[in-house]
């Protein structure tokens, strides 16, 4: 079986290397991926059963699940965009790893079961990513704008405690 190499959809442009994403490509550029997320969940499910691969390439699908019932996920949710996100990498990539370690017929008949094309895959997982990365920059800014003044401040605090805590500890009485 031969598997498609062309793409009918070209990958989305997000941005060029000096300029950030507009938050409102966000919706435009997620909701093809949102819409695809149930096939990428059963190809999961799918490859997860598969017995043509070894269960160590299946490690980082393990994680995935596991992640998902896990406290830390449910902190990281409460985050707007990033909260969501990072499921979606994380599956994204663990698909591309099983799918790196499966043979070429089992691999195609997985996708033409599910209609995906292989560089679908890769399209969507950069997409997010670069979503993810023009997120978290938009936030660091905007946190390195608000607290600028008051890290350096609490930084020469701290470091003043922690020079006078070592003097004590280490300071020996004298008699």
């Amino acid at each position: 079986m031969r598997i498609p190499t062309t793409s009918k959809v070209p990958p989305p442009r997000l941005s060029t290397p000096g300029r950030t994403i507009p938050s409102g490509n966000f919706k435009t550029v997620l909701w093809p991926i949102i819409k695809r997320m149930p096939s990428y969940l059963r190809l999961g499910w799918n490859l997860a059963h598969e017995p043509a691969i070894e269960h160590q390439h299946k490690t980082l699908l393990y994680a995935t699940v596991l992640y998902q019932v896990t406290p830390a996920n449910l902190l990281l949710s409460a985050i707007p965009v990033l909260g969501q996100l990072d499921t979606v990498v994380l599956l994204l990539l663990g698909l591309r790893q099983v799918l790196a370690h499966c043979p070429r017929e089992v691999a195609a008949r997985h996708y033409t079961q599910l209609n995906l094309l292989p560089t679908q895959l890769e399209m969507d997982l950069k997409s997010v990513l670069t979503i993810a990365k023009a997120t978290a920059a938009g936030a660091a800014e905007t946190a390195g704008y608000h607290v600028g003044k008051k890290t350096y401040l609490a930084g020469q605090m701290l470091h003043n405690f922690g020079r006078r805590a070592t003097k004590r500890l280490t300071w020996r009485r004298t008699q």
